[in-house]
């Protein structure tokens, strides 16, 4: 379906409202083997505004922000790693049929920050910045349902204060591990510019204080492709395991962005999928976007013309 003229769909579906009845699988029930399910705007998780949930914090504010101009980024050197690529057992899995489960499976969620949860209006001011619409929300659901690694390119002078302001002392001791620039390897001289910081899963799963958080490690079970998600706003970061990212789109700061409980619904159903790099394989999450906007659109045809939605 071609958009009406002038109507940026994914601004569009950004603004959509979210689903107030949207399930929220909690995979760590008190009863085993029992899925509770809870509405993703439960006053009772967190009391949290719906028409602006981003704090303005520091003084920060969105309309009169000046963005530092930069350069783009380059390519890391050899020295860093240089660009990677998938293994081939990568792709041999990631190739599997797509199995949907009965009952959730535990997932390893990988999780930027700048970008993705947060944006700095004034790269001179790195530890000023406004979270993103549900970013506390979200991250506090992420948590508590599934277990997260927190990983940033910024430097660990800036990475905690974004993580201090958005969560409270009892849920950072949940997070299995808060990485930034450091975990990245770079060299000297990479580490001072503006290079591409690639994820490299692998990283994650070798780390051992990420291994032992698998809660069905006495069965022999492990963090590996077919469990993990990387939640980033760049898929170039993904380039070693391409299949196991959701792309969310880059937050600059629009207020009305309601893209979070849309990953939050799509994490849910994720989980009923017994491998991660073959459901975002055939399923990408900006095929869903893009699926998103053509019913937007066609909805907002409807309405322009009076037709029942």
């Amino acid at each position: 379906m071609v958009p009406p003229p002038g109507v940026d769909l994914l601004a569009e579906v950004m603004r959509i409202p979210p689903p107030t009845g949207s399930p929220m699988l909690d995979h760590r029930s008190a009863v085993p083997g029992e899925k509770r399910y809870q509405s993703f705007f439960n006053p009772l998780i967190h009391d949290f505004p719906r028409e602006s949930s981003a704090k303005k914090p520091l003084g920060s504010n969105v309309k009169n922000a000046k963005v530092s101009k930069r350069d783009a980024k380059i390519q890391p050197s050899q020295k860093s790693g240089g660009i990677p690529s998938p293994t081939q057992q990568y792709l041999v899995t990631a190739a599997e049929q797509v199995i949907r489960r009965e009952q959730p499976q535990n997932l390893l969620l990988v999780i930027d920050l700048n970008g993705t949860l947060l944006y700095r209006p004034d790269r001179k001011q790195p530890t000023k910045f406004i979270p993103r619409p549900n970013a506390e929300l979200f991250l506090t659901y992420c948590i508590e349902t599934f277990h997260v690694v927190i990983w940033s390119s910024a430097r660990e002078e800036n990475v905690g204060p974004m993580v201090t302001t958005l969560l409270t002392p009892k849920l950072r001791e949940k997070v299995i591990q808060i990485w930034a620039r450091r975990k990245f390897n770079l060299s000297p001289a990479d580490f001072d510019r503006r290079v591409i910081c690639y994820k490299r899963l692998e990283t994650v799963w070798k780390d051992p204080k990420v291994a032992l958080s698998h809660p069905e490690r006495a069965y022999g079970r492990c963090w590996d492709q077919t469990n993990t998600v990387l939640i980033d706003d760049t898929a170039e970061k993904a380039k070693a395991e391409p299949y196991n990212i959701i792309e969310v789109p880059e937050w600059s700061g629009d207020m009305r962005d309601n893209i979070l409980p849309v990953v939050h619904d799509f994490l849910n159903n994720l989980s009923l999928h017994t491998n991660v790099s073959a459901f975002l394989r055939t399923n990408p999450f900006t095929s869903h976007l893009q699926e998103m906007q053509l019913r937007a659109s066609e909805g907002e045809a409807r309405r322009r013309a009076g037709l029942p939605l």
